[in-house]
C-alpha cells in the first residue's frame, strides 16, 4: 500500500501594534522638508550675497578707475611743469625724473584700475547668470 502525502498552507500576518512607526516615518518626512527648506533658504541668501558683493566691488572699480584717469591727468601736468622748469634751467634734472616716476606709476594703477574693473564686471554677469563671450568682446578688443 502506497500513501502519497501533501500538504498546503497559507499565512496570514497583521501587526497589530508597529510600534509608531507610521507616525516616526512622518515625522521624519517633516524633518527632512524643514532640513531642505532651511538648506534653500541659506542658498538663497548666499546668492544674494554674492550678487551684492559682486555690485559692490564693481562700483568700487568704477570709482577707481575715474580716480586713477584724474590721477593720470594730473601727473601728465606735474611732468610737463617739471619739464618746463628743467628746460627753463630753474629746475633739476631729479624734480623731472621724479615727475616721469609719477606718472608712470599713474599710469600703472590706471591699467590696474582699468584690469579690475573688467574683472568685477565679468564676476558681477557670472554670479547674476549672465556670463556669456559677448561679455568678454570689448574686453579683447580694447574698448572700456
Amino acid at each position: 500500500m502506497t500513501t502519497n502525502g501533501g500538504a498546503i498552507g497559507l499565512t496570514l500576518s497583521v501587526p497589530i501594534f508597529s510600534g509608531f512607526e507610521t507616525t516616526y516615518r512622518v515625522r521624519s518626512a517633516e524633518a527632512q522638508v524643514d532640513v531642505r527648506a532651511a538648506q534653500r533658504d541659506r542658498l538663497r541668501n548666499q546668492v544674494a550675497l554674492d550678487v551684492w558683493k559682486a555690485y559692490q566691488n564693481l562700483n568700487t572699480a568704477s570709482q577707481s578707475l575715474k580716480a586713477t584717469s584724474d590721477l593720470v591727468a594730473s601727473a601728465e601736468q606735474s611732468e610737463r611743469v617739471a619739464l618746463g622748469r628743467y628746460k627753463a634751467g630753474v629746475g633739476t634734472v631729479l624734480d623731472l625724473l621724479t615727475a616721469q616716476t609719477a606718472l608712470a606709476n599713474a599710469r600703472l594703477q590706471r591699467i590696474q584700475a582699468g584690469l579690475d574693473w573688467h574683472v568685477y564686471r565679468a564676476t558681477l554677469a557670472q554670479t547674476v547668470g549672465a556670463l556669456d563671450y559677448t561679455l568678454l568682446q570689448p574686453a579683447v578688443q580694447g574698448k572700456p
